[in-house]
């Protein structure tokens, strides 16, 4: 089934374990790796760096390049990503309303 297999490739792009809190954060602006790193809690620099490159590689973020010396590089939502905040939204709001029917 068609649906079947769009949401499956939609899983496949987002379905690491830092993917979608990483997205979350960037929906505030650019960040650096360290910043990142230092922000989001109990992540590793290997595992934020894994994440990265696959959300890079769906064309979820994009990686700039603001300064060659030093290397000043910042990650930052591309309209793609952009577009996964309403659905990530949703989510949360979907947990606060399961949560108040504990």
């Amino acid at each position: 089934m068609e649906s079947d297999k769009r949401f499956q490739e939609l899983i496949n792009q987002i379905n690491g374990k830092w993917d979608l809190i990483i997205v979350n954060m960037l929906k505030t602006g650019e960040f650096h790796f360290n910043e990142l790193l230092k922000n989001i809690n109990g992540i590793t620099p290997k595992a934020l760096s894994d994440s990265l490159k696959k959300l890079l590689a769906h064309g979820i973020i994009q990686k700039d390049i603001k300064n060659i010396n030093p290397v000043n590089i910042v990650y930052k939502l591309t309209e793609k990503g952009n577009a996964l905040i309403n659905p990530i939204n949703s989510l949360v709001n979907w947990q606060i309303q399961c949560d108040k029917k504990r």
